[in-house]
């Protein structure tokens, strides 16, 4: 493709040689992010126009048709922010008009349901719990302290008992499926009740499910993790790789990704309950740790067994994602500074890390409230 033929050939044309260009600029993951995007959601649509007869009227135009299929405000608004790039790539390497430039678009809003608690709680958090269980040990006694402030409640009502489990109900509504898997609210009750059904009998799925709840791993960082990525005489555990399934041409494979040099790779303080977890399953160091093989355990399989553990239990539908937010919400709870989490989450930025905040369940609320009215009347 050349200046002078610009104005004839294709938006596909344009848009492959941005692709080809691009992968050697991203990572992986990134880049089969671009192709699924570009292939699904934007040639469908502009692929066959000429460049000569593309306009930002029909570049808003794809905004519009995805919404109508069903895409999600944030997806759609991803795509056309990748035909931007598009647009501008062609448009500065063979000097023709950007028909992108003039486009303006509006990144969609958190709703207000998402924006709940976020100045309390936290989503991701890969956190050193060595620290983490004595402080998650000493968020207790917070609530034990609401526990306390509860008398005074008791005693202007008259009635906490009703309330309380007036407040458990409106609890267990909010975590419907209707909801939504992962988007479960925080709720001490649940984190016990996990961690009595995690250590019974323990194995790798089990411990790799710990791992999460307990040092804020991301499903693709637990799959990686191999062996002689713990130390477990000095407790701790190194996260230097992740594990994804990324599109190959028309199929698709699994791809260990290098964290090495940013913010993802990290060391964490394992909690002492979970080193010993950890010393009785111990496998040659090349193994990999959920599957005690050279080969892997794949995200989802362990996604399938979450699942399946949470429903033979009778507990919340909760994600692996749900359990990292679970994990923010006890450190920030138990008076973690949110550097300190965001860099055990391997966060890029604060920023980040509030913005996966799990929202506080109606006992939770109830309970701060109980606090800060502790010493009134």
């Amino acid at each position: 493709m050349s200046g002078a033929n610009i104005k004839t050939v294709s938006f596909e044309t344009g848009a492959r040689e941005w692709l080809d260009w691009v992968k050697q600029r991203v990572k992986p993951t990134s880049y089969a992010q671009y192709t699924v995007k570009l292939e699904k959601n934007i040639l469908p649509y502009l692929g066959q126009l000429k460049w000569k007869e593309l306009t930002g009227e029909q570049i808003k135009g794809l905004e519009k048709r995805l919404l109508e299929e069903g895409l999600t405000p944030q997806y759609t608004y991803d795509n056309l922010v990748q035909t931007k790039m598009i647009t501008k790539y062609v448009s500065r390497v063979y000097g023709c008009p950007d028909p992108g430039l003039d486009v303006v678009l509006e990144k969609p809003g958190k709703s207000r349901a998402g924006l709940s608690g976020q100045g309390l709680t936290a989503q991701s958090l890969a956190v050193p719990d060595g620290g983490l269980q004595e402080q998650a040990a000493g968020g207790q006694g917070i609530q034990g302290q609401a526990a306390g402030g509860q008398s005074i409640q008791g005693q202007a009502a008259g009635g906490q008992g009703i309330q309380d489990q007036a407040a458990a109900r409106r609890d267990v509504q909010s975590q419907k499926p209707g909801r939504g898997r992962g988007e479960v609210l925080y709720d001490e009750t649940l984190c016990e009740r996990l961690c009595q059904v995690l250590t019974q009998s323990p194995n790798p799925t089990k411990a790799g499910i710990l791992l999460t709840l307990f040092a804020g791993l991301r499903i693709g960082e637990l799959c990686a993790l191999r062996w002689r990525d713990f130390d477990l005489e000095e407790g701790l555990v190194t996260v230097c790789q992740t594990l994804q399934r990324i599109s190959v041409g028309e199929n698709t494979g699994l791809v260990l990704i290098d964290l090495k040099g940013g913010p993802g790779e990290r060391v964490i303080p394992l909690a002492p309950f979970l080193r010993e977890v950890l010393e009785g399953m111990r496998r040659e160091e090349s193994c990999f740790f959920l599957s005690g093989k050279d080969t892997p355990v794949e995200p989802r399989t362990m996604q399938y067994r979450l699942r399946a553990l949470l429903k033979s239990e009778g507990l919340p539908d909760v994600n692996f994602s749900g359990l990292r937010r679970l994990f923010i919400s006890r450190c920030l709870s138990s008076g973690v500074d949110l550097v300190t989490v965001t860099d055990l989450l391997g966060n890029a930025t604060v920023q980040s890390t509030l913005s996966g905040c799990s929202r506080p369940s109606m006992t939770s609320k109830i309970r701060a409230i109980h606090l800060i009215t502790e010493e009134v009347g």
